[in-house]
């Protein structure tokens, strides 16, 4: 084979190589992707909302689940827990 037809398949090769490395996808483990189905389900299961609901909740404070979107209702609201917990803490008078 010429040096001319190696070339553009190296090169084809080193880019897929190169792109299938940079993806979100490469290298992640089966075990790790099943752990994280796992976990999410669980979570879903037992509050209503999955990890990422609950990362979101915690950073704006609010009660958030993405599923609610969905339904034509908006993705988070206030954080009643947290209203109940302040308002029993307010001095009263």
């Amino acid at each position: 084979m010429s040096k001319h037809i190696i070339r553009p398949v190296y090169r084809s090769i080193v880019v897929t190589l190169a792109v299938w490395g940079l993806s979100a996808c490469a290298g992640v483990p089966v075990a790790v992707t099943a752990g994280t189905i796992a976990v999410d389900g669980f979570s879903y299961a037992a509050t209503g909302k999955g990890t990422a609901d609950h990362l979101i909740s915690g950073l704006t404070g609010e009660d958030c689940a993405m599923l609610r979107g969905f339904n034509d209702k908006p993705v988070c609201r206030p954080n009643t827990s947290t209203l109940l917990a302040d308002a029993g803490t307010a001095p009263m008078g």
